[in-house]
Order: structure tokens, then sequence, then C-alpha cells
């Protein structure tokens, strides 16, 4: 399995490049500000999904962990090489030896001596099943590894999606609450104003200056949001992002023309976890199949060389080179139960993985269809929520003309300016939770993200995006 392509040191480089002038704008103004003018350095989705593969520490610590799972099958397949073991030893024995000689009487000589042994052996399994069903396994842990990479990776590029998209929605809000509150400034300066004049009441200057008071709340809360947003995606792509990419303003999500049931079959074939599942059941199979296998006999192929000089007493300096190959076989008879248990436990962790496999199936199967159907139905509420938005604004045109006439009361007025604000913000939600779910059900089936982050970047957050500037935050 390929990991996905890393962000290049050159585009890096090119989106790091400050631009002077706009900072110079954003802190003359003293706020953030969005622009539809082109900006080439501000950061799109899809390079902010390519920074995370390069820093994210979780990561990494996947790439570790595949790599540890890979190493396992290269572990259990040495079981099955040959074992060639050497062993020298180089001693000098001093000391006496006594032995009886004629009459009783005892003989003592010194003895003075150096000993060396050289032995080479050479063993080579012919049978033994605990050792292939080891292999069986590390084969299913490595097999686990790449589909365990693979789920690091969704899940490492959704959660960077979410990151961009959490700044992108605590921007709307926090420039929504900032227009609110600016709005209901200027109302009451107007009333203050009118007061002045005997033309505005008690009543309305008090509604509006509480509905500023609590737009100035909503607005610092708005600011503390974006600004845990932003750290957020700065944790996972490793920089500060001074200005990101917006969504397209006329650009909408196209409905699936896939139908539920082809999805759901891709799933189950491709979905990433139930693979991992899948081997996890292999993995018990296998460990099953090694506890069994305890009770069977073993053959080992043993060839042995050895090369000595006075070994012992009874070789003193004699020198021996010997050469002998033979067939090992070991029965094992007795364990203390300890093949039994371990039998039993492995076999209940069989059952274990495969009823987890079939919860798992369910599973894939139900997160399918929701996601399916939140995808397709939000597409519908994203038009919704644009009709809603557009009749929102008439609504606050019509109340603020019909209050200046004396048709509609101050607190109609009020009331049409929170819905506008709620119904912006809430359509804004709608489009980013729309992409997301896309994201989502492509991951569920198995897709790699790699090409539908590309092209969800490419075209709701193209060059001709409006720029978020968040260095003044």
């Amino acid at each position: 399995m390929n990991t996905p392509p890393l962000f290049s040191l050159q585009r890096l480089c090119q989106w790091l490049r400050p631009t002077a002038c706009a900072a110079a704008l954003l802190w003359g103004q003293g706020g953030m500000a969005q622009t539809t003018v082109q900006d080439t350095y501000a950061l799109d989705l899809y390079a902010a999904w390519q920074m995370a593969f390069t820093y994210d520490a979780n990561y990494k610590a996947a790439i570790s962990r595949f790599g540890a799972s890979q190493a396992q099958k290269n572990i259990s397949r040495a079981g099955l090489m040959p074992n060639i073991r050497g062993a020298y030893s180089d001693r000098s024995v001093k000391g006496w030896r006594e032995r009886p000689g004629f009459f009783g009487v005892t003989q003592r000589s010194d003895l003075r001596y150096d000993s060396t042994n050289l032995n080479v052996q050479l063993r080579q399994p012919l049978l033994n099943y605990p050792k292939w069903a080891e292999y069986k396994r590390g084969v299913a842990v490595a097999e686990q590894g790449y589909a365990q990479l693979a789920i690091d990776q969704q899940r490492n590029s959704l959660q960077v999606v979410q990151n961009y998209f959490n700044v992108i929605l605590a921007y709307i809000d926090h420039q929504e609450q900032q227009q609110r509150a600016q709005f209901l400034e200027q109302r009451v300066t107007a009333f203050e104003r009118l007061q002045l004049k005997n033309d505005a009441t008690e009543v309305d200057l008090a509604e509006t200056r509480a509905r500023w008071a609590m737009a100035q709340a909503e607005s610092l809360r708005a600011l503390d949001q974006l600004r845990t947003a932003t750290r957020q995606l700065q944790a996972q792509i490793g920089v500060t992002p001074e200005s990101i990419k917006s969504l397209q303003s006329d650009i909408e999500a196209l409905p699936l023309v896939v139908s539920l049931t082809e999805l759901q079959t891709q799933a189950r074939q491709q979905n990433r976890e139930l693979q991992a599942a899948k081997q996890q059941v292999n993995i018990a199979q296998a460990r099953l199949e090694n506890a069994r296998s305890q009770y069977f006999p073993s053959v080992d192929l043993v060839a042995t060389a050895g090369k000595g000089d006075s070994e012992d007493l009874t070789t003193l300096s004699q020198r021996t080179n010997t050469f002998t190959v033979g067939v090992q076989v070991q029965v094992p008879l007795f364990a203390g139960g300890y093949t039994t248990a371990i039998s039993s436990q492995a076999r209940h962790q069989l059952q274990q993985a495969e009823h987890l496999y079939q919860q798992a199936l369910g599973r894939v199967d139900t997160e399918v269809a929701k996601f399916y159907q939140q995808y397709q139905s939000g597409i519908e509420q994203v038009a919704a929520q644009k009709q809603l938005l557009q009749s929102s604004q008439l609504s606050l045109d019509s109340a603020e003309k019909s209050f200046s006439v004396g048709a509609a009361s101050n607190l109609d007025v009020l009331d049409a300016k929170d819905q506008l604000s709620e119904a912006r913000y809430e359509y804004y939600k709608a489009r980013l939770s729309v992409l997301q779910h896309r994201l989502e059900l492509s991951a569920l089936v198995g897709e790699s993200l790699h090409q539908p982050v590309q092209q969800i970047s490419e075209r709701f957050f193209s060059e001709t995006s409006p720029v978020i500037f968040l260095a003044a935050q």
C-alpha cells in the first residue's frame, strides 16, 4: 500500500511567503477580513490535507505501527528457516589427578593443559505445526497492518477536513456576530439621537441596548471559538495559517448517481475496518491452530560439526574432529494441562473475533445508509437554507421599511436581524456538512480520500474562492 503523497517543500515555501500589504491592511482595520481578491498564498483544503500527512503526530505513529506489523511476518517466518549456532571455548586447566597404585598407595600427578572446543550446529524444522501456525498468524498480522494503515489515513484525512471546516464555520459565526453588533450599535446611536428630540421611546432604546450587549458577548464567544479552531488546525498541520480559502458562493454539491445498494455492496468488499476485522479472525484462527498443534510431534534435521583438543581427561592430548547428521523427533506427552487450557482460550478468542466481524458488517451497512441519506437530504437542506437566507434578508428589509412608517415595532426589526444572522450561519453549516458527509461516505466504501479531498478542494476552494485572513485574530 502506498502512503498518500506528501506536501511538497516547494508548495509549502510558496504558501508561507508573507503578503505584507494584506497584513498591513488587516492590522489597520484591527480585525479579521474576508476578500474576494485572488490570494495565491492562501491555504486551501488540499494543501492543509497534505501538510497534515507530513506533520501530524498521530499519522506518524500510524506509520510506525504499520512498520511493526510488517516486521511480524518476517519474525514468524524465521521459525521455519534454518537455525545455525556456533560455540567456541578455550580453557586453561590446572590441577592434579589421583589414582590408586600398587599396594594401596595413591599416586598423584599434576595436570596443566589447554582445552579448546569449536562446535557448529544446523537445525532445520521438517515438520513443526506450531511454527507453521505462527507463520500464518504473522501473515495475517501483516495484512491487518495494511488495513489499519488505511483506516488511520482515513481518520487523519477526515480530522483535518473537519478542523479546516471548523475554522471556516467559526469565522462565519464571528463575522455574523460582529455585523449584528455593528447593526445594533448603529441602531442604538440612532435611537439616542431620536430620544433627544422625543421621537423614540425608552422601550425601543432599552430593547436595542440589551440586544447590543448580547451581540457583543456573542462576538467575544465566537472569537474564542475561532481561535480554538485555528489552534486545532495548526496542531495538525504544523504551522499557523495566516489565511485560508473559504467556500465558493455559487457552487453547490451534486446528488449521487449510485444507489444505496451498490454502495453497501462496495463497502462490504472494500471497507477498511471490515478488512481489519476479517484479518483479526484469521489471526485468532492461527492462534487456535498453534494451540492445538502443541499436541503434535515435531521433526527437525540436525547437523553438527565439531573440533576439539584435550576436551577432557579421556581425550587428553588428543585432537578430535566430528560430524553428525540426524533427525530429531520430539513428542509432547504431558504439559500440566497447558495445551488444553490455551486451546480453550484460543477457541473463545476466535468466536469473539467472528462475532465482532459480524457486528462490523452490520455497523458498516448502517453507517453507509446513514451518510448516504444525510448527503442526499443535505443537498435539499442546503437549497432550503439558501431560500431561507434570501427570505430572511427580505424580511429584514421589509421590517425596517415598516418600522420607518410605524407599521412594525422595533422588536420586529431586531428579531428579523437575528433570524438573518442565524440563517446565514446555518446555510454555511449545511454546505460544509454535506461535504463532510460525502467524505465520510467515501471512507466507508473503502475509497482512498486523496482524490475526493483534492476534487472538493479544486471545486469548492479554488483560486477564485473568498479568502479568510486569520493573521489579526
